[in-house]
């Protein structure tokens, strides 16, 4: 999917790596399962990058054509690391210990994957039905957006149940992204001239507390963080935006406020570890995978950085087309809310609470024009691991947000 048209344009424009072969490191127990085992039918089906699911006006033209989504792509885009073209040139004198990483996140990514098999299933079996089940009660939601009623509150319930059965869905599908993207190496060689030195090459995927984003900030926070859970307490309905079941302006004001945010920087540098002891210039806030809400391949991918002033830096890349683009907006410490671009030049606007990005499942809203806002899925992917860590891939956590009001917040 390709939210702008200028990929690879300007200093920031990425190289793809040469094709090889990547002999297979892996005991045999550890092996990959069969795209018939691991996706259940349904889940990349036709319709599920079908001009049905996403919107007309979303994508460039041409951006998910017939020939991106051939066999070979996808067997390619779902293949374990060492099976991937370019795996050879990269993991090219890594040592053992990247090796050995690499091995046991795959074989730890299999112990996951067994566990929540009959999940899984479960869900690509009814997914349409319950995505339908939601629907039907969006439309009934002016009646009963009051947040005490208990049909809301189910309503909320089963939005976040489904939320999270996609999550597991994405994690099962994009696990083997893990080994060869936005890791040291991609980023020294996405900035000529800018070194990275970091005990783990991941460094840039490693998930922030509320807590510790709140005390990074000055100012960002106070001790009652504000979730915007959009499509539930943060609804955009025609021309109007309701927020906990009020009227709270026009969805020209809300996009024209996330445009200007996310333009109020001009350009961010790399986000990279501080070279100094005990000093932190940038928190990473994870490695991203950007989705529909209601089904679909995750082809999208962000890494996200902040700064103590509020600014906001990171890459994006498309794994389908090759896109790379930098991640460039800001924080609103009053508002809490979080936007940003897409590239220098980028039009695609990006919004959600700075605090959504403390969790695994993050709602955001997207911009692509001013008439053109849709709420999508952001999922976290975990954090990748050298061996003398623990590696076991952890559950999501599948507590919803806390919900709370507009009018907590103005209290504050």
């Amino acid at each position: 999917m390709n939210l702008d048209t200028n990929a690879g344009g300007g200093r920031l424009g990425g190289s793809k790596l040469a094709s090889g072969q990547r002999p297979n490191q892996l005991p045999a127990n550890t092996q990959r399962q069969g795209l018939s085992q691991r996706i259940g039918a349904g889940a990349i089906g036709a319709g599920a990058i079908g001009a049905g699911a996403i919107g007309a006006g979303a994508i460039g033209a041409g951006a998910i054509g017939a020939g991106n989504l051939g066999a070979g792509n996808r067997e390619q885009r779902f293949a374990a690391g060492e099976n991937r073209p370019n795996w050879n040139e990269w993991s090219q004198n890594r040592g053992d210990r990247w090796n050995q990483a690499v091995n046991n996140r795959q074989d730890s990514w299999n112990n996951w994957s067994s566990q929540r098999q009959d999940r899984l299933n479960n869900f690509n079996q009814n997914q349409d039905q319950r995505w339908n089940n939601i629907n039907n009660a969006r439309e009934d939601r002016q009646a009963w957006r009051d947040t005490n009623r208990e049909d809301w509150q189910n309503y909320r319930n089963d939005m976040w149940d489904y939320r999270y059965d996609r999550a597991d869905q994405i994690w099962n599908d994009v696990q083997d992204y893990h080994d060869d993207f936005f890791d040291d190496r991609w980023w020294g060689s996405w900035y000529p001239g800018y070194g990275v030195a970091v005990s783990n090459p991941w460094w840039w995927w490693a998930p922030a507390t509320a807590g510790y984003v709140s005390g990074f900030v000055t100012g960002a926070a106070t001790s009652q963080p504000y979730y915007y859970d959009y499509g539930v307490n943060t609804v955009y309905q025609g021309d109007t935006v309701y927020v906990d079941g009020k009227p709270a302006g026009s969805t020209k004001d809300y996009t024209e406020k996330a445009v200007k945010l996310a333009n109020s920087v001009e350009e961010t540098p790399p986000p990279m570890p501080s070279k100094k002891k005990d000093s932190e210039e940038w928190l990473p806030m994870g490695v991203w995978a950007l989705t529909q809400e209601q089904k679909g391949d995750a082809v999208m991918f962000l890494q996200i950085s902040l700064n103590k002033e509020g600014v906001i830096s990171g890459a994006y890349m498309n794994t389908l087309t090759g896109q790379k683009e930098q991640v460039i907006g800001a924080v609103d410490r009053e508002s809490q809310l979080a936007a940003w671009r897409l590239g220098q030049n980028g039009k695609t606007v990006i919004e959600t609470g700075i605090f959504n990005l403390t969790k695994d499942v993050a709602p955001v809203q997207i911009h692509f024009d001013a008439n053109n806002t849709q709420t999508w899925l952001m999922v976290r992917l975990p954090q990748p691991l050298m061996p003398d860590q623990p590696t076991k891939v952890q559950a999501i956590d599948r507590t919803p947000p806390p919900v709370t009001t507009a009018q907590n917040q103005s209290e504050k």
